[in-house]
């Protein structure tokens, strides 16, 4: 292997690296953040939010048109009532209902994005959940599933535009 002389045509100078970096970084453009730290945020509010069993639904969490699927009747909610429809059904919507939630102790928790794709103004990402809860007195229930997110950007924030819960597992723990 022959090295080049320093006056070789060849050689590129400092100045001639230093654009040739900044051409491939406007080539490719790095993106500003992470799905864990951005795209999550959303999701993260509400898990918290259910996780303190806040009687409200999070606020700054849905776009007003989103989808919800989950395991409980009816398994489906949309239009402008959708994600606090679903929310006040998971907590419960009276006095009897908000206790039964409450009762469970559940803890919710998710991973790490399996996959995601961020298109423009909409994202699409898949987590890990998990929710540990009491099915009855003395039974504790771990709950494990597929977590799918759809996030439209909305006057420079990222809002959960659908999701959908899927259970792909369900052990007695105690």
């Amino acid at each position: 292997m022959r090295i080049a002389p320093l006056s070789s045509p060849t050689t590129l100078t400092p100045l001639a690296a230093v654009l040739g970096v900044c051409l491939l970084a406007a080539l490719h453009p790095a993106r500003a953040a992470t799905p864990d730290s951005v795209l999550l945020a959303p999701l993260q509010r509400m898990v918290d939010a259910i996780n303190h069993a806040d009687a409200a639904p999070p606020k700054g969490v849905f776009t007003t048109d989103a989808t919800v699927i989950d395991d409980f009747a009816p398994y489906r909610w949309s239009g402008k009532t959708n994600a606090g429809d679903w929310y006040k059904g998971l907590l419960g919507t009276d006095a009897a209902s908000r206790a039964d939630f409450l009762a469970l102790k559940g803890v919710l928790s998710v991973g790490a994005p399996q996959f995601s794709r961020v298109t423009g103004d909409t994202a699409y990402f898949v987590v890990p959940g998990l929710f540990i809860f009491n099915e009855t007195p003395g039974k504790r229930t771990r709950q494990t599933s597929t977590w799918v997110i759809a996030e439209k950007l909305v006057k420079g924030k990222w809002l959960i535009a659908a999701h959908a819960w899927a259970i792909t597992g369900e052990t007695t723990v105690k």
